[in-house]
């Protein structure tokens, strides 16, 4: 996936994607839907039948946090409140950069609701840097994808699930490999299952694993927060149920932590850690699902190839980009037959004032590059200041018109430019917020 766009191809290809889509999907609780980290989502969707039952249980309660909590944990969980996490996820010796929450790319349509933490060789060998425990806990889930059949420096890589309480989580993605603590206790050969629910103490500090030739995945879930600003709750709990609960990693920190970590910090907007949800209401802004898509989870049935294997398919955002939010972000889920993001250059109106009154608006799509603030191009390897965004190539246009408070319509015109392109064709599409979302609840039955 090398191509002019560096910045891209190197987050892309070069561990940003390289984990999400061939593990895109690794549920936690009995994999509650792996989503987003185990290879394909089919085996991953198959597998989480049990965690979306459970959470199935509390869609009618998304208030309560103790409930969402169990079912995250696949009911090991005690206690509530959050607590401070006094020790970061890698040594601040062996870091290089660390990347927020809510960059788009590839299958990744929605803004992507972890972090990436770099190695300071970026690429190297597997197992190179140690992963350590935030804060006293409990690890309650273990996901595996295999990747041995891959031409790949990592032949297996792990997402683990920590639990504090039943209101409060972190979650690393994949983890190169486990320490010894952990694998004593564990059955053989759990990995060819993909997952498995655990209950082992774990003190701050601790080494959990290590991580080396890709990035490793972190996030913090206060069950006592929702996202606001995503505004169906069921579109995102009937496949990704923590985003609603993802939270910004600096607010638990101890101060020491947060003085050693801000350094390597890429984005320099508040708030610092990025954002996930953009979603205002009557407006074009935030994510949208195709019409009949059942929300983030996609269509597909359980134990076939189905939609599961892309359920990004659906996928609209328009949101502003995760480095400089100066500038609107279209990243949809299907084009041609892949996922593609562009900038949106120049929007007459911005998407978040886009409504039923904006009539039919056109933006002209293109390309994404990175500079700092001495000009000189930024591909994610390091820290830079003064990141922005820059417009290149134009690749496209796409027309929008709001036709109901949670109704747009759009069509994407690939290689013409706005002069070109004055009205929608028969091809337009229409996306909803996922209003008609339901849960997963069987097999053949949805709730």
């Amino acid at each position: 996936m090398e191509n002019s766009d560096s910045h891209a191809a190197r987050l892309n290809v070069k561990g940003f994607l390289i984990k999400k889509y061939r593990g895109l999907l690794v549920f936690l609780v009995p994999l509650l839907l792996l989503s987003v980290g185990i290879f394909v989502l089919v085996n991953l969707i198959s597998d989480s039948e049990t965690a979306s039952n459970n959470l199935s249980n509390t869609v009618e309660n998304f208030s309560d946090p103790i409930a969402r909590g169990r079912a995250l944990s696949g009911g090991n969980c005690a206690g509530s409140g959050s607590k401070i996490l006094g020790t970061a996820p890698m040594n601040v010796s062996d870091l290089s950069v660390i990347i927020p929450y809510g960059l788009v790319i590839g299958g990744h349509v929605t803004p992507i609701d972890h972090q990436y933490y770099w190695g300071k060789e970026q690429f190297g060998s597997p197992d190179m840097y140690n992963v350590l425990m935030p804060s006293d806990g409990k690890l309650v889930n273990i996901g595996f994808r295999d990747r041995s059949h891959e031409k790949a420096k990592v032949k297996g890589d792990y997402r683990l699930v920590f639990m504090y309480s039943c209101t409060f989580f972190s979650y690393y993605d994949l983890v190169t490999s486990l320490s010894d603590k952990i694998k004593a206790q564990l059955p053989d050969g759990w990995e060819s299952i993909g997952y498995i629910n655990t209950n082992i103490d774990l003190k701050e500090g601790d080494i959990v694993g290590k991580v080396g030739a890709q990035s490793l995945d972190f996030a913090v879930w206060d069950t006592t927060k929702t996202l606001e600003n995503l505004l169906v709750p069921v579109a995102y709990d009937n496949g990704e149920p923590w985003k609603l609960s993802t939270v910004p990693p600096l607010d638990y920190f101890s101060e020491k932590v947060r003085k050693e970590i801000l350094p390597f910090y890429a984005r320099d907007h508040e708030p610092l850690d990025g954002q996930i949800d953009y979603d205002k209401d009557g407006y074009v802004s935030g994510n949208w699902f195709l019409e009949g898509t059942n929300g983030y989870v996609g269509v597909f049935e359980f134990g076939t190839q189905g939609g599961g294997g892309t359920y990004w398919t659906g996928h609209l955002s328009i949101a502003p980009n995760h480095m400089d939010p100066s500038v609107w972000i279209f990243s949809i889920g299907e084009l041609n037959g892949e996922a593609r993001q562009f900038a949106i250059k120049n929007p007459s109106v911005l998407p978040d004032m886009l409504d039923k009154n904006s009539g039919i608006v056109i933006y002209e799509l293109t390309d994404i590059s990175y500079i700092d603030k001495n000009g000189n191009s930024w591909n994610g390897e390091s820290v830079a200041s003064g990141i922005t965004l820059t417009p290149a190539a134009t690749k496209g246009t796409v027309l929008l018109q709001m036709l109901d408070t949670r109704l747009l319509k759009l069509e994407v015109f690939l290689d013409k430019h706005p002069l070109e392109v004055s009205e929608f064709t028969e091809n337009y599409r229409l996306y909803d917020r996922g209003d008609n979302a339901k849960m997963v609840v069987t097999n053949k039955e949805r709730r």
